[in-house]
């Protein structure tokens, strides 16, 4: 079980933690996890109950958060 948050517009996730004041949780895989972060597609998740109880625009908004970034860019230029 992993708890993920942020704070002061930093990510922050732990193993094995339970706080108390949880917005929403959710019970899904990892790789559905990151296809929620690249293709925002909310529909399927908030339909099963088993994956996902809370509010569902704070859900929303935390992965609106995330915005894609190319990866093939250039560390050290010439």
């Amino acid at each position: 079980m992993w708890f993920m948050s942020l704070e002061n517009s930093t990510f922050i996730y732990r193993e094995n933690y339970i706080d108390k004041n949880i917005n929403f949780e959710l019970n899904i895989t990892i790789s559905e996890l990151l296809e929620l972060f690249l293709d925002k597609d909310f529909n399927e998740i908030l339909e099963d109950k088993t994956k996902f109880k809370g509010d569902e625009d704070l859900l929303k908004q935390f992965i609106d958060v995330f915005v894609p970034f190319e990866n093939n860019f250039n560390i050290v230029t010439p």
